[in-house]
């Protein structure tokens, strides 16, 4: 189990109320997504969406970002509305660049 000092927990506290506050204040209408790849993994969060809704957003992004630089993270928050979080908490979907695969993952 991963201890945190009380300042980095206090500040992740912090950080998560206030993007509890800028969704509306309801914590169920969050969802977190882990985007893996091979470079490093992302955790995002950004309001509850159908499945469907979120491939759909996925693979758009993935038209449309630049292999060059590798953007792909950074057009999907923008695009989409999401944000970048530091969280130890459970994505609700893994979204695997590598193999283009969406997936929620069993704890």
């Amino acid at each position: 189990m991963k201890v945190l000092s009380e300042n980095r927990l206090q500040n992740r506290i912090s950080g998560f109320l206030t993007l509890v506050i800028a969704f509306g204040g309801e914590v169920n209408n969050l969802m977190i997504l882990e985007i893996e790849h091979y470079k490093c993994d992302t955790r995002l969060i950004g309001k509850t969406v159908e499945i469907f809704e979120l491939k759909r957003q996925l693979l758009e992004t993935e038209k449309l970002y630049d292999k060059g630089t590798d953007n792909f993270v950074q057009l999907f928050v923008r695009m989409f509305h999401w944000d970048i979080i530091d969280t130890d908490e459970h994505p609700d979907y893994v979204y695997d660049r590598d193999t283009k695969l969406l997936y929620k993952p069993k704890y």
